[in-house]
């Protein structure tokens, strides 16, 4: 496979760095993004933006989302919380992240995937999205990105080229 320019949001830790180094080992260019620096070297370009601040995001995505072939959308916050401690701000905060940012910065890179004729997008979400004790907002928002996976997976699919005749 041809090196690609690839994005790993929620890359400075966990999944997202390591997945960021694999890429980058296959001679990827990786491009990251998280609220906050890894604590070791990043295997490529790095911008630390909150996710959740709209303003953050446009201009970072203003930045780099043109070129961006391939999108591994891996950002997430999980707030702990029983469901009688769950509140609002919590739930609010969560959803700006978890399904938000993701949606946003998918938008700012299919432009440049769409000019290419191509392009991939790796959605990761989380077994809690099938229900996990303290995850009631984290689990939500996790179910709804494989709700948008398979929403974009029909909207965004080339038809398949085959000639249809109709029957009598």
């Amino acid at each position: 496979m041809a090196a690609r320019t690839v994005l790993v949001t929620g890359a400075s830790r966990g999944i997202g760095l390591a997945t960021a180094q694999l890429l980058a080992a296959h001679g990827h260019r990786v491009i990251g993004i998280a609220r906050t620096p890894p604590a070791q070297p990043f295997p490529g370009e790095f911008h630390a933006a909150d996710l959740a601040d709209r303003t953050a995001l446009d201009a970072v995505m203003g930045a780099i989302g043109p070129q961006i072939e391939c999108l591994v959308n891996n950002l997430g916050i999980a707030e702990i919380q029983a469901l009688d401690q769950v509140t609002t701000e919590t739930l609010q905060r969560q959803f700006a992240v978890n399904i938000l940012a993701t949606v946003a910065i998918t938008q700012a890179c299919l432009a440049g995937m769409r000019a290419r004729g191509w392009g991939r997008i790796v959605n990761m979400s989380s077994q809690a999205a099938l229900g996990k004790l303290g995850r009631s907002g984290y689990g939500t928002t996790k179910a709804g990105l494989m709700a948008l996976t398979r929403t974009w997976a029909l909207e965004l699919a080339r038809p398949a080229k085959c000639s249809m005749s109709a029957a009598a």
